[in-house]
């Protein structure tokens, strides 16, 4: 495991605390194109844990 995993895996953890402590608001997130396109990804951690994510270009 690199660094950028770690890096995503962390920031998918902590985005999924954000969201849990929430009132169900709507938020958009944007990170750099190596988090999105390295396995694992935010957006693929995101998922597994059962959110939508939706990727805009």
């Amino acid at each position: 495991m690199d660094l950028n995993d770690t890096r995503n895996i962390n920031m998918a953890n902590k985005l999924d605390e954000i969201l849990q402590n929430d009132s169900g608001q709507t938020y958009f997130v944007m990170v750099g194109a190596a988090h999105v396109v390295v396995q694992p990804s935010i957006p693929s951690g995101l998922e597994e844990k059962g959110y939508e994510v939706e990727r805009v270009l």
